[in-house]
């Protein structure tokens, strides 16, 4: 027994140790009790365990680990743009600000952003409506800039209908973290003011492209949201190359399918406000021509810039924005 309870403690405090920078949750006492009472560690106490070898302690860390699930959606998924800079009024005519109404003040405040699909329709990432399905309580705004002042170019909605991807995941890589929010008015739709975004093609990659990621998400971290629209040039990476450098989490979590990554090593999206836009120039003359590449979706806690971000790959879901 004590073989057993030296093993769990080294279990506990190597699993810390190897994935304290990762959006993992920390093992907690129900997950040590599902170890079997008669595996320990070998390099512990050697002489008295004979029922434990390396490869006993290599499945325990395996199955641990695949047990591991993300923290609270709202508060592990991306909300920070991190080294941006303010974004030109207008610049992202497709960019919408996803609101909740507060049950103290019962006014609206920003908790995502989203993306004009068309007059009637919103994209966003499913995180940010899962924890509550009720469309009283949420309403958009197109046509901001600065969530503080008032321009007159905004348009307020509020829902009929919320969408959420039925094989959505809410824990590992999140896959299908995806939503249509139907507006129970209709937008305004106005040339570099309110416009929806271009969907890409299927098969569209933009690996190499010029992209931008655009929201009002944290700048720091537990710092105020910002008032004014942010942005930052990105770069989306192959499918391998985001695996690598996530390490464990890549491995265990990343799906080329669901999703798509951006680095560039000096700014990041992890937390680029969720559910916001990824837009990415597929032009191949002097006028740009932004297709929408990805919504925020996730990436590495205290969102470090020397590592990627993660996206919903909206190039796989064109069927079923369709059909919403």
């Amino acid at each position: 027994m004590r073989e057993d309870l030296i093993f769990r403690a080294w279990v506990v405090r190597h699993m810390k140790l190897e994935l304290n920078n990762w959006r993992f949750l920390d093992i907690v006492e129900r997950d040590i009790n599902t170890i079997p009472q008669n595996m320990c560690e070998n390099k512990i106490k050697q002489p008295t365990c004979t029922t434990c070898d390396n490869r006993t302690a290599v499945i325990l860390l395996t199955t641990i680990i695949s047990r591991a699930a993300f923290a609270d959606p709202r508060t592990t998924f991306l909300s920070r743009i991190v080294n941006g800079q303010d974004a030109v009024p207008n610049e992202f005519p497709w960019q919408v600000s996803l609101q909740y109404r507060s049950d103290t003040t019962q006014g609206y405040s920003h908790i995502c952003g989203a993306v004009v699909l068309d007059a009637n329709r919103i994209l966003t990432a499913a995180h940010c409506v899962q924890h509550d399905p009720t469309i009283s309580n949420y309403e958009i705004v197109v046509g901001e800039h600065n969530l503080a002042e008032q321009s007159g170019n905004e348009q307020r909605r509020t829902l009929s209908d919320l969408k959420i991807h039925a094989s959505y995941s809410g824990s590992g890589g999140h896959n299908n973290d995806i939503a249509v929010l139907i507006l129970s008015s209709s937008l305004t739709l106005i040339n570099n003011l309110v416009e929806r975004a271009t969907l890409p093609l299927s098969a569209q990659t933009f690996t190499g492209k010029n992209c931008y990621i655009s929201g009002w998400g944290r700048t720091v971290a537990n710092g105020p949201l910002p008032d004014i629209l942010q942005k930052a040039a990105t770069s989306v990476i192959t499918h391998s190359d985001c695996r690598s450098r996530l390490g464990l989490t890549g491995l265990l979590y990343l799906n080329a399918q669901d999703h798509i990554c951006i680095y560039t090593g000096s700014n990041s999206a992890c937390n680029g406000d969720s559910g916001g836009p990824l837009v990415c120039d597929v032009s191949t003359s002097s006028t740009p021509n932004w297709q929408l590449a990805g919504v925020t979706s996730w990436g590495l806690v205290d969102c470090p810039v020397g590592s990627p971000s993660v996206y919903v790959r909206v190039s796989s879901y064109i069927d079923w924005i369709g059909l919403q």
